[in-house]
């Protein structure tokens, strides 16, 4: 109970230390001081940082971590052992660590107490950003969004944190830990915020919850049993969410549309882009076969199936044919609301006439001029299938005028 090593004291940031060893690695210098003073990455938290300083030599923590069992500093430059020196920690560092550890404990417990069967898994937290994951059922994104929405709440709430050291038998049975923790250690320490969660970390926390700041959510990922939430605290999650509503403000004079819009236009964009996909591989396929075209008789035909084209696209290009002698074009566009305009030239009958009977006959609808035939079919299970009987009703009727 007496062993409480200097870091506990999260505001002391400096140290007057004596360099035990320093030993040179293959990229850097690992040195032991004569106490643990500073924080080793461990209990899914980055190790923390700062300056090594003696009467000749200046060396930056790079990290901390634990070789051994002992706390060890990663070094930039070599401190000559037994060495007098004095421990800088680096207080940014360190407060963004706290935030996000906090944070981490905030989510977890919102989360626990709000889906059955959900488990603690992987943890990473390093400046102002954490990786949480969470094993059993899928979290979907509006639980997510809600839990977010709460977790904010109880930053805004400004909750006491504190830390206490127990031991491991006077652990209480409501406190969040993981399996077999408290059986690892002498001493348990147990983190309280406010009466809301108590978890045995070992880690460092914030004061208040207000210190925090903000907590935005900015990735979530799915696997089988997991699922993995990445977020920002403090100015790294503020300037994030600024950073995106400012890009999204800034076009919305090229493209308008209301900021509450956004997710529409976004979904607007994926549906462009599949359909610009779609439409690009479907004309590459025309312009390789443009060469050849089937001859009924005198008349030239080609059907073409263009997924991503659109009714005003089709009727541009129909606008500009020309062609010598009898021709006839069919443009299909599928999807579950699937178009098609049929061009005729210089035929013995209206356009309709080749195509009218088996549109109505496949439960479509259309009309037109006497060389343009333009029809549309809705809830379309198969739009191939139904390509093909018009492509294959077409040249049917065609070779019996041929005839």
């Amino acid at each position: 109970m007496n062993d409480i090593p200097y870091w506990t004291s999260p505001e002391q940031f400096e140290f007057a230390v004596t360099v035990v060893s320093c030993k040179r690695t293959d990229q850097h210098f690992e040195a032991v001081l004569d106490g643990n003073y500073i924080r080793a990455a461990e209990g899914g938290q980055a190790g923390e940082r700062g300056l090594l300083v003696d009467k000749k030599t200046e060396a930056k923590i790079l990290d901390t971590i634990v070789r051994d069992g002992t706390p060890t500093l990663v070094l930039d430059n070599e401190i000559a052992e037994g060495s007098k020196a004095t421990l800088h920690i680096d207080m940014e560092w360190r407060r963004s660590l706290m935030r996000a550890h906090t944070a981490e404990h905030v989510l977890a417990a919102h989360l626990l107490k709000s889906i059955d069967g959900l488990q603690l898994g992987y943890i990473w937290l390093e400046d102002d950003h954490g990786t949480v994951r969470f094993l059993g059922p899928k979290i979907s994104f509006d639980t997510i969004f809600e839990i977010e929405r709460m977790v904010q709440q109880t930053i805004s709430a400004n909750l006491i944190v504190t830390s206490d050291l127990v031991r491991p038998d006077d652990a209480q049975t409501d406190v969040r830990s993981r399996e077999g923790v408290t059986m690892k250690h002498e001493t348990v320490r147990v983190v309280k915020i406010g009466d809301f969660d108590a978890s045995a970390c070992s880690g460092l926390h914030v004061e208040y919850t207000g210190s925090i700041l903000f907590f935005k959510v900015t990735d979530i990922r799915y696997t089988e049993n997991e699922t993995t939430i990445e977020f920002s605290t403090g100015d790294k999650a503020s300037a994030e969410v600024s950073s995106v509503y400012n890009d999204a403000l800034a076009r919305k004079s090229e493209y308008p549309f209301e900021m509450e819009q956004l997710g529409s236009v976004l979904d607007k964009g994926r549906m462009a882009l599949d359909r610009y996909e779609l439409l690009s591989e479907s004309l590459l396929t025309v312009l390789s076969q443009e060469s050849t075209q089937d001859r009924i008789g005198e008349i030239s035909f080609r059907a073409y199936y263009l997924p991503g084209m659109d009714g005003g696209g089709i009727r541009n290009v129909v606008r500009q044919l020309k062609h010598e002698g009898p021709a006839a074009r069919l443009y299909f566009v599928p999807g579950p609301k699937s178009n098609l305009v049929f061009w005729t030239d210089k035929l013995g009958s209206d356009a309709e006439h080749y195509i009218g009977e088996i549109v109505t006959k496949l439960g479509g609808r259309g009309g037109g001029s006497r060389q343009v035939f333009t029809g549309g079919f809705s809830d379309v299970e198969s739009p191939e299938e139904l390509y093909e009987d018009l492509v294959e009703h077409v040249r049917q009727t065609m070779s019996r005028e041929e005839l």
